[in-house]
């Protein structure tokens, strides 16, 4: 069992972080009884199927290899896999959470797709398991646990990408002579596959080279037999661009600070640093996507977290207490299903972050929007929501005109 009180004088501690950090890391801690008083998990959802946009361009594998679990859901593999991260974190802070789920301990959030909702049922379902006073079914070692979510036209944590401005700045790096320079180096790769899989060249090479990667990477999972053309050299190729395409969508503060910025913001403002008002919550768990995975960590510096954002992989920022009451902030990743996290460790700052460094971090960085700017994301997420809130929140998805 982990205990999660520590009494050091005045120690060191060396971390020799795994092939995805590469560097060690120096960490002083002076004060002694560090208390840990809040866990925030943001994770990815685990393995899928292609979803419908990909499927509409890069589909040869045809619809029923997809059966049953239909386009863009989360499989049985990505079922396991959260449920093994939902097990780490009850591992990791058993000396923290409650045994048995207590409403006002937790905080559960998802993204409105399917795929991001059952991984968080399923990470809640690994992290409390019912005890005895909870077992409802003898043959179901589960129970039924509260989430939230916001439809997609109006989250700006998780779906920061469909606000208008940032639409507009991102089109306008891709238009980048940095950018159009880096397509350029790869232009026959994308012609080749584009030649291989019979896409219309008139398909943008960004959405091409996601739908082609995500495509091939969930049809690996599903044990899909894949194109004799996709070997392991086309694959890294291909991994690679991917990667400097998640990274191009925070290539700027402003970028930075639409992108991934509110969620920063978010996860600080509940830590309710200088802040009368008592909150009730031990763990926030947030479930999204491998874009919200590499927003925060390229916002935050720690580009070398994630190669790329695997399935069910995540980031965990931790809220900790001294004797002399001082608050600090520690940030950990893992980068396989369940595997153990490993210390980030901020540029200019110890692995226990003193809440004043890591506050005036964020300042210089400039990655932390407005209350102003707030609220022009929320207005534009309003403005431009093309259903009406009956349909956002009562509409059914599946129904479609014939």
């Amino acid at each position: 069992m982990r205990k999660m009180k520590f009494k050091y004088t005045s120690l060191i501690i060396y971390v020799l972080f795994g092939n995805a950090f590469g560097v060690i890391a120096e960490v002083g801690v002076k004060h002694t009884d560090l208390k840990l008083e809040l866990v925030q998990v943001l994770f990815r959802h685990g393995a899928r199927t292609p979803d419908k946009a990909e499927f509409k361009y890069i589909n040869y594998a045809g619809l029923n290899a997809y059966n049953p679990y239909g386009l863009g859901e989360l499989t049985n593999l990505g079922k396991k896999q959260l449920f093994k991260v939902g097990q780490m974190l009850r591992q990791r802070y058993s000396d923290f959470l409650s045994e048995d789920f207590n409403t006002s301990d937790v905080y559960a959030y998802s993204s409105e797709d399917d795929r991001t909702k059952m991984s968080l049922q399923v990470v809640l379902a690994g992290l409390y398991p019912p005890s005895s006073e909870f077992v409802w079914n003898k043959k179901l070692n589960w129970i039924p646990l509260p989430a939230r979510y916001t439809p997609k036209e109006l989250d700006i944590l998780l779906k920061p990408t469909f606000s208008s401005r940032f639409i507009s700045i991102n089109n306008e790096f891709k238009r980048s002579a940095e950018f159009q320079s880096k397509i350029s180096e790869h232009l026959d790769f994308i012609n080749f596959l584009k030649d291989k899989l019979g896409v219309d060249e008139s398909l943008d090479e960004v959405n091409f080279i996601a739908f082609t990667f995500n495509t091939l990477y969930s049809n690996e999972h599903l044990n899909i037999p894949l194109p004799k053309w996709y070997t392991d050299e086309v694959k890294k190729a291909l991994f690679d661009l991917i990667n400097y395409i998640h990274r191009s969508m925070s290539a700027t503060t402003e970028m930075k600070r639409i992108n991934g910025g509110p969620l920063i913001r978010t996860l600080l403002e509940n830590m309710n640093v200088n802040s009368t008002v008592v909150n009730p919550r031990k763990i926030y768990l947030y479930s999204g996507h491998d874009l919200n995975l590499a927003a925060v960590s390229v916002a935050l510096g720690f580009s070398d977290a994630f190669d790329h954002p695997d399935y069910a992989n995540g980031l965990i920022m931790e809220k900790w207490s001294d004797s002399e009451n001082q608050l600090y902030v520690r940030w950990l990743a893992w980068t396989t299903a369940g595997g153990e996290p490993k210390a980030l460790k901020l540029k200019d700052c110890e692995e226990f972050c003193p809440i004043d460094s890591y506050i005036n971090i964020l300042k210089k960085s400039e990655v932390i929007p407005s209350d102003e700017e707030m609220n022009l994301l929320y207005n534009d997420f309003v403005k431009r929501r093309k259903k009406s809130i009956q349909d956002l929140f009562f509409g059914d998805s599946a129904v479609t005109s014939k």
